[in-house]
């Protein structure tokens, strides 16, 4: 894909070219640093690392549906199918268009 910011995170990341330790997901980015620090690194629980992805907290006003409702079935099954990988890799669920 030539424009970096509409990549998937699959060829971005490149898993097969840099072994990272550990990848956080952002939605949940609290849960997985207390596990990192805690739980493999060591860290005691008395210590905190408050982190919050700024998704938390947020209402939508609008629903993914509705960013999406002038693009045809056609297209949309061509998104889903080029960003399949990711959707699978952070466990996302999409509605069937």
């Amino acid at each position: 894909m030539p424009n970096s910011h509409w990549m998937t995170y699959t060829e971005n990341c490149n898993p097969c070219r840099m072994r990272p330790d550990y990848i956080l997901k952002l939605e949940t980015v609290q849960e997985e640093i207390n596990h990192l620090f805690h739980h493999v690194l060591g860290f005691p629980e008395n210590i905190s690392f408050p982190v919050r992805h700024r998704s938390v907290g947020h209402s939508l006003e609008r629903s993914d549906r509705q960013y999406y409702a002038n693009v045809s079935p056609e297209l949309m099954q061509n998104i889903l199918h080029i960003y399949r990988h990711d959707f699978a890799l952070f466990g996302y669920k999409h509605d069937v268009y």
